[in-house]
Formats: structure tokens, C-alpha cells, sequence
């Protein structure tokens, strides 16, 4: 019963806009061709390397659609293992941190390196990180970002960059290896949580501090954690099915945490799900709509008024027709009231 109380609550108090759109570019490199479909977007979000490797063309990309939003991308959780090509930023922190710091890297109990995704390998982002020239890897990195990356300017000295997006922005960590649970100096796996969420919480604050709070800060995970310094999440493949109750996919519960999770807040949608993510994100007011990883592609459906999806006319105001959301089907559709 409540949750059909709460879907009642979305829609009967929500007005019906424009869709808001936002392309997840996490690729190191962006070319004229690629900004001009891009600039279509409300907001990019683009990997920092691109601020090295063609920062003329994201100068571009904000000159072909001044009202667009630059957010940089970083993943401060990894370094990638080998090297790869095309990240000049990242592999210079890789040596260093390789060379002069190597008690950052993680490792598990058993002394094996910590690996999340294949071809990468984590750092220690914990508050227990071994501190160095009197800072944790999180403080240093932060420091990083902020001197080296957010202070990139045009000709005129405007910043580039008008938010952060962190991905793998966690509290929680032991799941990581469970068999096998990292180290950070924790024995207990609530006690390597509240370690690592201390840790991105200070890494997050001084990034806060130093770039004001007209910029936009976004962490990866539809969870609810660190509002207080956050401005949005991102449902990566939204609904999501691991933020808690598991009803129609997470559904409900990706809903309820999206109501809470600030005025940039994400679902990244596959194909086969656009038109259900995009009325799913019209039952709120604070969501923006992307389709794949390193999609240059702007839907149909993004420029569509909400009764031309699913083929059904409108007439008059939005306020003349309601959407209609089947969850466990993945299904939505505009209905007259």
C-alpha cells in the first residue's frame, strides 16, 4: 500500500517540463566533430584528460552552447594498471603515486593488490590511509584536482570546468573482496565502511571548500550518502536494483532516493529503457536524462513534448495528462487523465 501512496504523492505533485538531457563522455579525448553533437546537451560530463589532450575543443564545445554544463570526471578510487594511451593526467599520477607513495595502493589482508574492475587497481581513499608529507591519499589527490585540473582556464581565465563528477562515490567498501576484505587497518567489514566513507567524505570536503558552492559536485551511486556536500547522483543504468528494496528492479527505491538526491541528479538509461527512464524522471523535477557511455546520439525522444512518446498526441497543457509507469515491466506511457 505505500507504495503506491508514494507513487500518488510524485505525480500528483509534479509539473510536467522540458526533458533534461546530459551525455556521460568518459573517454580521454574530444574532437570538433564530437563537441558540436554534444553541445546539443544540457550538461557533459567528460573525462579530465580531455582538458590536456584538447582543451581548445572543450573550449569550443561551451562557445557552441554557452548554457551547457562542464563537469569533469575522475575515478580517484584507481589507477589503471598497465598505463593506458591518451591519459597524460592520470598516468603522471600513477608513476608518481608508484614511485614515491606506493603504501597508497590497497592491498587486501592476504597482501594481494585490491582489484575492483579488471585492469585497474584501487588506492586507499580510507581515513586509516597511511598519511605521507602529512596528507592521506585522499587529501593529496583532492589537492590534486583542485590546483592541477579545476584551475584549467580559457583565454579570457574562466574556468572550464563547472563541477566534479566522482565516480565510485561508496561509503561502503568490504564487499570489494569479501572472501578476502581489504586493508585499512579495520578488522571488522562495518568498521572498513565507516573508515572508507570518512575518507571520501573528507576527500569530498576539501574539494568543496576550495571551489565554492556554486559548483556542481555529483557522485556515481543513487545512494543517499554525503547530501550535505553533494549536488546530485547518478543512477548508472537506472532503476537499480542494489540501493535496497529490490520491488521491479529497484525501481521504487531508485525513485525514492533520486526525490532526495539534489537539483543534478542522473539516470543513465540503455536504449532498450529511454522512453521508460525519461517518464520516470518526469515524476521528479531534478533529473537529467543520458542514454549509453560515450554516446554522441540525441534521441528523438529527448526533443519530443511528453505525449509524443509512445505515439500518443498531446493536446494542450501537460497538466491535461498523467504518465503511466508499469515497473515490473519496464513499461511507461501518456494517458489522458
Amino acid at each position: 500500500m505505500l507504495k503506491w501512496i508514494y507513487f500518488f504523492l510524485i505525480v500528483t505533485t509534479t509539473m510536467f517540463g522540458q526533458i533534461k538531457t546530459f551525455s556521460y563522455w568518459t573517454v580521454p579525448t574530444m574532437d570538433m566533430d564530437q563537441a558540436k553533437k554534444l553541445a546539443k546537451f544540457s550538461i557533459v560530463i567528460a573525462d579530465l584528460d580531455n582538458a590536456s589532450n584538447n582543451l581548445e575543443v572543450l573550449i569550443e564545445l561551451k562557445r557552441l552552447n554557452p548554457s551547457l554544463k562542464l563537469i569533469c570526471y575522475s575515478n580517484p578510487m584507481e589507477i589503471f594498471e598497465p598505463l593506458v594511451a591518451n591519459r597524460p593526467i592520470q598516468n603522471a599520477w600513477s608513476k608518481e603515486i608508484k614511485s614515491l607513495y606506493p603504501d597508497w595502493l590497497l592491498k587486501t589482508r592476504s597482501g594481494a593488490s585490491a582489484v575492483f574492475f579488471d585492469g585497474m587497481r584501487m588506492l586507499n581513499l580510507s581515513s586509516n590511509c597511511t598519511i605521507i608529507n602529512g596528507e592521506t591519499y585522499g587529501e593529496w589527490m583532492a589537492k590534486l584536482l583542485v590546483d592541477k585540473v579545476f584551475s584549467i582556464t580559457d583565454s579570457s581565465g574562466k574556468m572550464i570546468w563547472d563541477g566534479y563528477f566522482m565516480d565510485n562515490c561508496s561509503p561502503t567498501q568490504f564487499w570489494v573482496s569479501p572472501q578476502d576484505l581489504i586493508d585499512v587497518g579495520e578488522r571488522f567489514p562495518e568498521m572498513i565502511d565507516k573508515s572508507w566513507s570518512d575518507g571520501v567524505y573528507n576527500f569530498l570536503s576539501i574539494i568543496r571548500r576550495a571551489m565554492g558552492p556554486d559548483f556542481i559536485m555529483v557522485g556515481n551511486k543513487g545512494v543517499t550518502d554525503y547530501r550535505d556536500i553533494l549536488d546530485g547522483r547518478m543512477f548508472e543504468w537506472f532503476p537499480n536494483d542494489y540501493l535496497g528494496a529490490k520491488l521491479d528492479g529497484g525501481w521504487w527505491q531508485s525513485m525514492a532516493n533520486a526525490a532526495q538526491t539534489g537539483p543534478y541528479t542522473f539516470f543513465l538509461l540503455s536504449p532498450q529503457n529511454i522512453e521508460f527512464g525519461i517518464l520516470s524522471a518526469q515524476l521528479l523535477d531534478n533529473v537529467y536524462v543520458g542514454v549509453g557511455n560515450n554516446s554522441l546520439r540525441y534521441y528523438k525522444q529527448f526533443e519530443a513534448d511528453l505525449g509524443e512518446l509512445n505515439k500518443i498526441q498531446i493536446i494542450g497543457k501537460f497538466s491535461e495528462k498523467s504518465i503511466l509507469i508499469t515497473p515490473k515491466k519496464k513499461a511507461a506511457e501518456v494517458v489522458d487523465k
